[in-house]
């Protein structure tokens, strides 16, 4: 469902089989209903205001404001989108110290109410996500 979605915005195919794979594990929703959920988080990451000056400092979303409130760029220095493999890879290990509050913003702001949950589950087994990222990159060329 949001395999072209995720190359475009920065994720290789391990890291999103391994996001899917942890949803699942934690929720045991279908597959499927975690696609949706992946393309609607990417989709929220990247999108830009549009008619903002983005040269300036301004924030290019509610994602950035929310990211930058806990010391996580959605942007890089030249201005462009991060891969979101890369501020996933950030978020994921802070997860877990942040006060409930705090990842209820998180969780609101990035995957917005109907996906919260899915992805509140993959933020708080980080560390399942990088074991399953990990599996996958130690695999290659065992077939």
């Amino acid at each position: 469902k949001a395999a072209a979605q995720a190359n475009q915005a920065g994720v290789g195919m391990d890291n999103y089989l391994a996001y899917i794979a942890t949803m699942v594990e934690a929720t045991r929703e279908a597959p499927e209903n975690i696609g949706t959920s992946l393309k609607t988080i990417m989709s929220r990451m990247q999108q830009i205001k549009t008619g903002e000056n983005t040269e300036d400092d301004t924030d290019v979303n509610q994602v950035e404001t929310a990211l930058t409130s806990v010391g996580i760029a959605l942007r890089d220095t030249n201005g462009e989108l991060r891969d979101l493999e890369e501020i996933f890879d950030e978020l994921g290990p802070k997860w877990n110290n942040l006060d409930r509050n705090t990842q209820a913003y998180l969780g609101t702001i990035i995957a917005g109410t109907r996906q919260q949950s899915r992805f509140i589950a993959m933020m708080s087994d980080y560390e399942r996500t990088m074991e399953l990222v990990n599996a996958a990159n130690n695999s290659a060329g065992s077939s």
